[in-house]
Formats: C-alpha cells, sequence, structure tokens
C-alpha cells in the first residue's frame, strides 16, 4: 500500500510541476487522515497528451481531464497509450 500511495503522489507532483491545474484535491493525505495510505479525490486539467498521469493506470481517486475537438480526436487519444481502447 504504500508503495501505491507514493507512485501516485509521485505522478501528481509530476503533472503539477508540469502545469497542470489542479482543480479539486491534490497530493497529500485527505484533511482528516494523519495515517494511513489515503489519497485526495483528485481532479487535474490542463494536463499534456504525454504526461505520465495520462500514460499510466494509476489505481487510485485521480481523474485527468483532457479536452477534445472531435470523436476521431477522443478515439487518437483514448488510444494513445500503452493500453488503449484494450
Amino acid at each position: 500500500m504504500a508503495e501505491q500511495f507514493d507512485h501516485i503522489q509521485t505522478l501528481l507532483h509530476s503533472a503539477i510541476a508540469a502545469g497542470a491545474t489542479v482543480l479539486c484535491g491534490g497530493t497529500g493525505r485527505p484533511d482528516d487522515r494523519e495515517t494511513g495510505y489515503f489519497v485526495k479525490p483528485t481532479i487535474l486539467a490542463d494536463v499534456a497528451r504525454k504526461a505520465e498521469v495520462v500514460q499510466q493506470e494509476i489505481f487510485g481517486p485521480v481523474i485527468v481531464l483532457q479536452p477534445f475537438e472531435d470523436l476521431n480526436d477522443a478515439i487518437a487519444m483514448a488510444n494513445d497509450s500503452e493500453f488503449g481502447l484494450a
């Protein structure tokens, strides 16, 4: 659990350092949790398509919002990772 918590925190720190906008949540534990491996439910915007937080499966309460031009752009974005639409 500690490894997963640290992994999510690393992804969040990296995205924020690269210019992502935190719409809610963010790094660290929720305010009501001093211990444990709880991750703040987080929504990020303004994240580059190739950012690690976009390309990896996070397995935590993190959502990345990304605009798209049309259906073809949305499908291309969904397929633009190791996992694609599999």
